[in-house]
């Protein structure tokens, strides 16, 4: 009444159902004042808006500004409630979130009762780009318990986890281009974020249609990987529990190689642990890590520090990367929203490209990159792939790497990514928020976003555009794509070598056993072993890219191997060298004694 905007609540149904009665019926609204003495003014005005079933008219007209439309949505509706506080791009501010949604119906009302959930958050804007040149910002969310805390949430049926965000299509005429991405990876068998369409309401203003994602995070619903804690700076526990990426900013620290066609170096920055809770020594290990691996890419025919490229990271993940780069034709591929992560040496150590993230560009959507041309690599030769970590070009010219990518096509196509299944998955979820699609287009109309380069005459236009772009993408792909077909290729995949000596017969004194042999070059501190649980038996695993290994057990680079006597069964003697040997087929365990072929207890040492 003072210029200013109202606070709007919904009342709970459960709280007024079944106590009105005919006649008169009070309601009593307490006013409280959170300012305490620092308060001038304390007049407050009250509203109810509701239905009713009667002819003749038995409440004043409201005033011009009161605006409560209400509506049936076909997706969940998600009410958050600030109490008239900004919202902020930092820092974030308390506020109250509930969503109407239950999984037996098709139709959710605005004002409904929020049988999914009710629990409190803290909320900030969120979008590099986006927030500054787009009108209908982007959010991100932390759930929160009554005391504030952190405390875990289920919406819309998704896993629990606290973090959550809020994406907010506005160049993305269809609203699903980040919901396509992340299905196309999860059918690809691969963690990407769970999505959920809602219409948002915030303290009873109509936001339009948003996309609840699951954030990036670690954790066993999302990024499954160890947790990495700060005290955990040596041996196996220091080697995983990594999440990082390439982007923009902030920047953690530059690699020591360039980009594809710029003298800059490649930036990387800490997603998990987080720049504040990283320790010196866990920074020390993960870039050294990615160091090498890109040293190891810069001649794919040697090792590096005793590994091959493949052996630094898990060669599918990539391959499935690279094809959600390149169908997307997302316009930051390879170079901003970048995701790696890496689990411990224990659980196989490599590093794994992805999750996948931030596809609003993407499927022809931008006017520049060539963005909306659907023929030309994002890896190499595009206008903007100059800021491309240059080692992604060596990777896709190793002819092992490429073989396995023209495999890979070809199974997707076949299967769970065959055109006729992604223009299914387009039309019904058209088809599902079709219904909203006008409310979202009255609160932001627009005829020319920033950016675009098609806006189609009506929504139908707008998700055509995007199919059509995504068919003649398959098209060229499949006529371009790289590598040789799986028949003609000689795709190299290694396999998992477990090793395991007992060391208790031994009587001398030594700090790390290791596993030299042929496929390390012989190298004396490049495959270390581990002892965790102090039992004296060392263990490691390894991929190894042989079709047979000669190796034997080393102490402190070189300082003890073994002696391996010529007429063991485990052994092979070359020259004036024995050394264990083994055949790989499959994957391999193999168990020994110290300067045995046998288990300790086998050889009546144990």
């Amino acid at each position: 009444y003072q210029g200013g905007k109202s606070s709007m609540w919904v009342i709970d149904e459960d709280l007024w159902k079944g106590n009105l009665l005919n006649g008169t019926n009070v309601l009593a609204v307490h006013t409280m004042n959170h300012q305490g003495t620092n308060s001038s003014d304390m007049s407050a005005r009250y509203w109810l808006h509701c239905g009713v079933t009667v002819n003749t008219l038995v409440n004043s007209l409201p005033v011009s500004w009161f605006n409560f439309n209400t509506f049936e949505s076909p997706v969940a509706v998600c009410r958050i409630n600030t109490y008239e506080e900004l919202i902020e791009d930092d820092p974030s501010i308390r506020a109250e979130m509930e969503i109407v949604w239950n999984d037996s119906s098709s139709s959710f009302a605005s004002y409904g009762k929020a049988e999914n959930l009710k629990t409190y958050i803290e909320i900030e804007k969120r979008g590099r780009w986006s927030q500054f040149v787009y009108p209908k910002n982007g959010y991100a969310i932390e759930a929160k318990d009554s005391s504030w805390e952190d405390t875990d949430i289920e919406p819309i049926g998704m896993p629990k986890e606290e973090d959550w965000v809020l994406h907010g299509p506005y160049g993305d005429r269809t609203f699903m281009r980040n919901k396509l991405a992340m299905h196309m990876a999860r059918k690809q068998g691969n963690y990407a974020s769970r999505t959920e369409f809602v219409e948002l309401i915030i303290n009873g203003e109509y936001e339009g249609i948003y996309v609840l994602m699951e954030k990036i995070k670690r954790g066993p619903n999302r990024v499954d990987i160890a947790k990495l804690k700060q005290d955990e700076i040596t041996g196996d526990d220091l080697t995983g529990g990594d999440i990082f990426k390439t982007d923009w900013q902030p920047v953690d620290w530059y690699s020591t190689f360039d980009m594809l066609t710029s003298s800059n170096k490649i930036p990387y920055t800490y997603t998990y642990p987080k720049r504040k809770n990283i320790v010196v020594q866990q920074e020390q290990y993960i870039q050294k890590f990615v160091d090498d691996f890109e040293h190891a890419l810069q001649n794919t025919n040697t090792p590096y520090n005793g590994k091959y490229w493949y052996e630094y990271i898990d060669i599918s993940s990539f391959v499935d990367f690279f094809l959600m780069m390149e169908i997307s034709k997302d316009v930051d591929a390879y170079r901003a929203s970048t995701y790696y992560h890496k689990d411990k040496d224990s659980k196989g150590g490599k590093v794994h490209a992805g999750p996948i993230w931030d596809f609003n560009f993407a499927f022809g959507t931008v006017d520049y990159c060539n963005g909306y041309i659907p023929t030309g690599w994002m890896y190499s030769g595009n206008p903007c792939s100059g800021t491309n970590p240059a080692w992604w070009e060596k990777l896709v010219n190793t002819p092992a790497f490429a073989n396995a990518v023209n495999c890979r096509w070809n199974e997707l196509m076949t299967t769970v990514w065959h055109p006729d299944s992604l223009a299914e998955f387009i039309s019904s979820k058209a088809a599902k928020i079709g219904p909203a699609v006008a409310r979202n287009h009255n609160r932001w109309p627009t005829t020319n976003p920033a950016a675009v380069k098609y806006i189609g005459s009506n929504y139908e236009d707008d998700v055509d555009i995007m199919k059509d772009f995504l068919m003649q993408r398959i098209l060229w792909l499949n006529a371009n794509m790289i590598g040789n077909s799986c028949i003609d290729s000689n795709i190299s995949k290694p396999y998992d070598v477990s090793f395991a000596v007992d060391m208790n017969p031994y009587a001398g004194i030594y700090d790390t056993v290791f596993v030299s042999g042929d496929f390390n070059s012989w190298s004396g501190n490049s495959h270390p072993l581990s002892d965790n649980d102090g039992d004296g038996i060392w263990t490691g695993t390894y991929a190894i890219n042989q079709d047979s290994i000669e190796f034997k057990y080393i102490l402190d680079n070189w300082q003890v191997n073994e002696s391996l006597n010529v007429n063991l069964p485990c052994t092979k003697t070359s020259g004036n060298n024995t050394n264990r040997f083994a055949v790989l087929n499959s994957n391999l365990f193999v168990s020994s004694c110290w300067e045995s072929c046998l288990t300790c207890f086998q050889s009546g040492l144990g």
